[in-house]
This record gives C-alpha cells, structure tokens and sequence, in this order.
C-alpha cells in the first residue's frame, strides 16, 4: 500500500472489530459495570490484553485535542493498550526557506506533547512512526512518502536528532511512560527495499547510536514495518540482510506487516503463514510486532458514493472474523504487540470516513457485531472459571483439511479452550459467517475418519 500522505487522510480512524479485546483477554469485560478494564489497572505486560493495541493515521499532533481524546478514550474503554501515531516532521520542525536551517516548531511540538499525555493519562502505551525524509524534494527539504530515506550525511544526522529531541521532550515531560519508536514504514515496499537498504541500515544504526549517546530512556527502538504480504517483496531475504549487516543488533523489535490477501485479493490471514514462519527463522529469535492487522482491503472494493448497504454489512462481517483470526495466529505466533487498524467506511453515504466523528464511529463499531460479542463473552466465561489465560496459546492448521484451523487457549488451571474455523469461501455468501467465525469447543477437532470411526464403535 503506499502512503503518499495527504493532510486530508491524516484522520482515517482506525476502528476494530467489536469485542475483540473481550475475546482476547476475557476479564476485559466479565463483572466490571464501571466499564474500565482490569487489564489496564493491573497494567500486566503478560496477560494477552495487553498486547492488543489500535493504530491510526491520526497524527500525533491531530489539531482537536477534544477529537483526539474521545476517540483515544473509547479505545481505552475496551481495553486496548497502546495507539500508534504518526510523527510528522513538519508538524514538529520549521525550515527557513532561504537559510534551510531547520527549528523546532513550539506550537507542533505542544500539541504533540498533549497527545502523548492524553494517551499516558488513558494507561495507553504510545506507538510513534516516524516517517522517513522525503530525497525525491531537494535533500534540505522534508516530507513524507512512503520510502525516500535520507541519501547524505547532513540529512541522516537531522532525521536521528529529529527522533531523538522527540523523545528527550517525551522523557523530560513523563518520565516513566514507556514508548514504541518505530523508524519509518514499510521499508520492504514494491522490493525498492534493495535500493535504499543500505541508506535505511545507515539511519537505523545512527539514531540508534544517538538516542543511547543523550541518555534517553524507556523507548523500545523498532524497524519500520515490512510487509509479509506484498508478491514482489521476500521479507525473509529482507530480515536475513538486515541480520548479517547487523542491523537488527541495533534495534530492539521488529515490525510486520500482516495484512494476507487470496487469490480475490481480499485480506485473509492465513495466506501469510508460510512467509511468516520463513521470515521469522531468519529473525533467529529477535522479538517482533504486528501491525496493521485487518487494513482496509474491503472497503476498498466497496468504496463508492452508494455502497450496497447488505453487501457493506457482509463484507464488514467477513472483516471482522479475518482480523480475530489473525491476531490470534499472530499471538500464536509469539508476537510481542499487535495493532489493528480497520480504517472502514471511507465512502459510506458518500461522506469520507475521517469527517465522521471519531469516537461515536468507533463505537459504533464495537456495538455491531453480534457474533464477537457471544464469542468473547465465551471466553470471558472461561476465564473466570478457569483463571487468566496464558501468555501464548498454540496454533495449528489441520492436516486432513488445510482450510481448518486451531488455536488452544489454556487457562491458569490446566483447563484449555479450543477455537475452531474454517478458511473464508466467497461462493456462498452470508450462510458461510457461522463457519469463518471462530467458534468455541471444549473437545480438540478430529479428523473426520476418526470420528467416523468412533461412532462406529458406539455403535457396536
């Protein structure tokens, strides 16, 4: 996807199917009528709603502080623990047209401060992308496109100190909040990786080198994202580049990409399995995240001035069970964090999605879906019977139909749940929701020869 940014797309909400962070972390939800997550009072960095966080093309200094703080608090209020934000550099940062000399824009660098203690105040972990320079313009010159990353010395140094005074503001102004530095965005785009892979290994390995030089503290420095899902791009070619030139040594985490698409290009998760697990072998045990989990692949093949609203609503469905499932497996998978951003809508009613209001979309989005919500009151049910869940359930794709999939979630006492799917079909429509959407058993699948055969023995 390339994110040739515009001030106009700076609001896209990111949304997430309803429930989800009850189906995650089940207590979210069970025997609290205040509405406030335990999760985030017990702030416990172990337990699997806390690593479930929302992201948003939302700048990091949004101009309605009101806005920001209505939508960061209904996110808050279903549990999520942290929003992802953009840095942008002009946002924070003036150039003098004649002299080129770059200084620090007060009134950017306040609101962006604001925001950051809006998300502090709502137990929200901030999750800042700072997009690369733009070397398409003239060198002294800043921007944002997806790729461009500095080529001189003199540009390198700027975005590293860039970084590095916005995390020093951080640290002075909230001492013991702990931030995500995310340095740029997919960095793996349309395979041009190769072309700026040296220039990015450069600026990854200075900014580093500079935040630990000024004594800056509670950040986790991550690599921008690579997309595990663009055809043209090798993502575990990518990794073991970055490994052997030591660039991973740099940083401490690691950010994919997870959108998956099929073979009608809509977002299916599975289909990033194998690239995945090729991706995380040459990470040889480097931690890793996950973003942009469900993106937007719907709504784009349904973004017109008059949606057909039953179709809207079936391909909203079918979003919803693809990213459950995908934050599963990528949980499954060991992921450190997961963010998901579901930026629907963007024509509903032929009105662009950023101008609805923020938080009652938001919202209204976690009250839609019937199915999730039973689902996660299963699980919260099970949770509280059975105690906490652990850290990393287990994941595993059915060898007699491959179109079947498994996640074991095991409780604090021994006791597991078993969630059950098969792979998305688009030949039948809306009666095939009930078998895309995990459901809940309390027995493991078997294969079906198996439980022929089991019910032949009955029998006898």
């Amino acid at each position: 996807m390339s994110h040739k940014l515009s001030r106009r797309n700076f609001l896209k909400l990111a949304a997430t199917a309803s429930a989800l962070t009850t189906l995650l972390c089940g207590t979210a939800f069970a025997g609290n009528s205040s509405g406030e997550s335990p999760l985030l009072s017990q702030n416990n960095d172990k337990t699997i709603g806390r690593m479930i966080g929302t992201q948003t093309y939302i700048t990091a200094n949004q101009k309605d502080p009101e806005e920001f703080r209505k939508t960061a608090a209904a996110m808050a209020g279903i549990g999520m623990s942290s929003m992802r934000m953009d840095v942008l550099w002009w946002d924070t940062r003036n150039i003098d047209k004649e002299t080129q000399v770059s200084t620090v824009n007060a009134e950017g660098d306040a609101a962006f401060l604001e925001r950051i203690r809006i998300c502090a105040g709502l137990n929200m972990s901030p999750i800042l992308v700072f997009p690369p320079v733009h070397t398409s313009l003239p060198e002294t010159q800043f921007g944002w496109e997806w790729m461009g990353w500095p080529t001189t010395e003199k540009n390198k140094q700027a975005y590293a100190e860039w970084v590095a005074d916005e995390v020093a503001a951080i640290n002075q102004a909230l001492p013991n909040l702990k931030i995500t530095v995310q340095l740029g965005n997919e960095v793996s785009k349309n395979n041009e990786w190769k072309k700026y892979a040296d220039d990015y290994a450069d600026l990854v390995k200075l900014t580093s080198e500079l935040l630990k030089d000024r004594g800056l503290k509670n950040y986790t420095l991550a690599l921008g994202s690579v997309d595990l899902a663009q055809g043209d791009v090798n993502a575990a070619d990518l990794m073991k580049y970055y490994r052997q030139n030591r660039v991973l040594d740099s940083v401490d985490l690691v950010t994919l990409q997870f959108y998956g698409r099929d073979a009608n290009n809509e977002f299916a998760p599975e289909g990033v399995l194998g690239i995945l697990d090729a991706t995380l072998a040459e990470l040889k045990g480097k931690a890793f995240s996950v973003t942009e989990v469900g993106q937007d692949r719907f709504t784009h093949s349904m973004a017109t001035d008059k949606p057909d609203p039953e179709a809207m609503a079936t391909k909203e469905r079918l979003q919803s069970a693809h990213v459950v499932r995908a934050v599963l497996i990528a949980l499954c998978k060991g992921a450190k964090h997961v963010t998901i951003y579901e930026a629907r809508d963007r024509h509903l009613n032929g009105e662009e999605y950023h101008e609805k209001p923020g938080a009652a979309s938001f919202l209204g989005m976690i009250k839609q879906d019937r199915n999730l919500t039973m689902l996660g009151q299963t699980i919260a049910k099970f949770v509280k019977d059975n105690g906490e869940l652990q850290p990393l359930p287990s994941f595993e794709q059915m060898h007699d139909n491959p179109r079947h999939y498994q996640v074991t979630l095991q409780a604090a006492n021994g006791k597991k749940i078993y969630l059950r799917w098969k792979e998305a079909t688009f030949d039948k429509g809306d009666a095939n929701f009930p078998d895309i959407m995990p459901k809940a058993f309390d027995k493991p699948y078997q294969p079906r020869r198996e439980q022929n055969l089991q019910a032949g023995a009955a029998r006898l």
